[in-house]
């Protein structure tokens, strides 16, 4: 039996046989391990199939424009855990309350576009605040995105027991019947109360007394104690005395009328249309962010905010559910940011 031993005088080399049946048993096995390899890809979830390829990386870093325990931040809350659970990150809420949203704005502005910051954007910030402040660190048309609406809140038109009357109509007729020396007074607390108090005075005719206050509960003990004779509120803080009859619901400034506020019709049943205005939250991000970042949370929160139980949380607070793509929600904004630059403009209201 020939022998193939170094020390028998070979080279030590084996036939061009044995290498080449050797080299197709290799690529044999190496074509059953990518086999195996794709089907076990296939059968993993699709979470872990897809690891490699997922859009967001580390934590999303969600900037509350106001204090922990507000309308706004509530309703962040109510919607983080399943906005983590459809991108498979951490959500996590960073409140930055104070000058009108101003800061919260101006942060998320200066952050890097990569998709991971987004702000809660809100009507004052986006649309009111440059009109009436200066240096306010930030332009909301150009140094951030605007990815998508989440919802919307109008104001409760609220008349205290001073004021005696009890429809909008009867307050009008009020109004106009005053003299510039004794205008009906109106407690404000945000920056939109107080410019919704200049929309109406505008459209109505009549010359009214803005009352500014820092906090709704010294605004509403004023109105309920006859200083100030009526207040433009967010309904929600309010259900308690109009309930019970302390506080007169006039009017809603939406669409449609409040489920909590049944009877309380909108301000365009009572006749006047052109005071209808919403208080609007959104997502922005960033200037620059991605388009696929954009358009993946927009398509994620259209999908959280159309879940009954989650449209009844915010409903049950005040607020109605909204969506929309990107395009369509910075129309909305230039809208908006237009409108009331026309109402602050005419007003005569000066830059603080």
């Amino acid at each position: 039996m020939a022998s193939f031993s170094p020390g028998s005088g070979s080279t030590g080399r084996r036939p061009r046989s044995c290498v080449l049946i050797g080299w197709l048993q290799l690529n044999r096995r190496n074509r059953m391990i990518r086999l195996l390899f794709v089907l076990l890809v296939a059968c993993l979830p699709p979470a872990v199939a897809t690891a490699a390829d997922r859009l967001f990386v580390r934590p999303l870093k969600w900037v509350i424009p106001f204090p922990a325990g507000g309308a706004g931040d509530m309703m962040a809350r109510t919607l983080a855990p399943d906005l983590s659970a459809a991108i498979d990150v951490p959500v996590l809420i960073e409140n930055q309350g104070g000058a009108q949203g101003a800061i919260a704005s101006a942060t998320v502005a200066r952050a890097k576009p990569d998709g991971h910051t987004i702000l809660l954007g809100f009507l004052g910030s986006m649309a009111q605040n440059p009109w009436a402040y200066n240096n306010i660190g930030y332009d909301p048309l150009t140094d951030l995105e605007h990815v998508t609406l989440l919802s919307a809140q109008p104001l409760l038109i609220a008349s205290g027991p001073k004021l005696g009357v009890t429809t909008l109509q009867e307050m009008v007729a009020l109004a106009r019947s005053r003299s510039k020396a004794a205008p009906i007074s109106y407690a404000s607390t945000s920056l939109n109360s107080r410019l919704t108090g200049v929309l109406v005075s505008q459209a109505i005719g009549a010359t009214m007394m803005d009352v500014a206050y820092k906090g709704g509960g010294p605004a509403l003990n004023d109105v309920l104690g006859g200083h100030v004779e009526m207040m433009y509120v967010a309904p929600a803080t309010v259900l308690g005395p109009v309930r019970d009859g302390k506080l007169r619901g006039l009017a809603v400034t939406g669409p449609t009328r409040l489920p909590a506020l049944p009877d309380v019709p909108t301000v365009a049943e009572a006749g006047f249309p052109a005071l209808e205005s919403v208080s609007w939250y959104s997502i922005a991000a960033p200037k620059g962010t991605p388009a696929k970042f954009q358009e993946r949370l927009a398509a994620e929160f259209a999908k959280i905010l159309t879940r009954p139980e989650i449209k009844e949380k915010l409903r049950a607070a005040g607020f109605e559910a909204l969506t929309s793509s990107p395009t369509e929600t910075v129309r909305y904004v230039r809208a908006e940011h237009a409108r009331w630059g026309k109402i602050v403009q005419s007003s005569g209201i000066s830059k603080e």
